[in-house]
């Protein structure tokens, strides 16, 4: 998930007590833009 407002693309996992938050890049200059993008690899690529 990505937060324009706070700088930062953050990654939640789901848990058996609920989620769990870590940052993956944190924006250091405010005005700063990035673009990124998600997508699918076979299973086999990330084993």
């Amino acid at each position: 998930m990505a937060s324009d407002d706070q700088g930062e693309v953050r990654r939640y996992v789901q848990g058996k007590k609920g989620f769990s938050k870590t940052v993956l890049y944190r924006r250091e200059i405010p005005e700063s833009v990035f673009t990124w993008n998600i997508t699918s690899v076979p299973l086999e690529l990330v084993e």
